[in-house]
């Protein structure tokens, strides 16, 4: 049979041959071969929502890991650093303090070969010693662009030259002036620490 007769209503009709069937079946097997039955994004949804939450679960993993180093670090930079800061103060303190002590003997004896004059001169040595040690410590946590560690790091050389003032020139007035240097860094160092404790606990902040 070469034509077919598609009756659309009682009035109309549409002939249909042979060749025009062949060519519309032609045309579905192609259509059929670059588009699928049934290949569309809405189908993969099930697949690739899954994938992709696995995905971005492993990435903030990794930040998280990160973060927290990063946050681990701070805290035991802040240890470190308050640590010998504290030190470098306390033995710095006490090596000025023996200062005095022998200026105050050596005026009571009238002369600066007083009994147990090398027994305080080693104290004081001792001290200064220590309060150097922690010094340089303590410089290895300074970050001397930044202005706060900057100005650390100068009262720290500053306070090492009047030490060495207060024991040649025997002058009272470096013990205050270098108290209170140490009670400038303190302060100072207070606001640093602060600042790095903070950051510490911003760990999921994405600058």
């Amino acid at each position: 049979m070469d034509t077919l007769i598609v009756f659309l209503n009682s009035k109309d009709s549409i002939l249909i041959n042979h060749h025009s069937i062949e060519n519309i079946v032609n045309c579905c097997k192609c259509s059929n071969i670059k588009n699928p039955d049934g290949f569309n994004i809405i189908t993969l949804l099930p697949i690739l929502i899954p994938l992709v939450l696995v995905i971005l679960s492993g990435l903030f993993a990794l930040y998280q890991v990160k973060s927290n180093s990063i946050s681990s670090a701070r805290i035991l930079w802040i240890e470190n650093f308050r640590t010998n800061l504290s030190e470098y103060c306390s033995y710095t303190i006490k090596a000025i303090h023996k200062l005095s002590d022998m200026l105050a003997k050596s005026k009571i004896y009238k002369t600066a070969d007083y009994p147990d004059l090398y027994k305080d001169y080693n104290e004081y040595i001792s001290n200064h010693s220590e309060s150097n040690k922690c010094k340089y410590k303590t410089k290895l946590y300074l970050n001397s662009v930044e202005s706060k560690p900057k100005e650390i790091e100068d009262l720290l050389d500053s306070i090492e030259i009047d030490i060495n003032n207060y024991f040649n020139d025997k002058d009272e007035k470096y013990y205050d002036i270098i108290e209170n240097k140490v009670n400038k860094i303190i302060s100072i160092s207070k606001i640093i620490i602060k600042e790095e404790w903070t950051k510490s606990k911003n760990i999921l902040k994405i600058k």
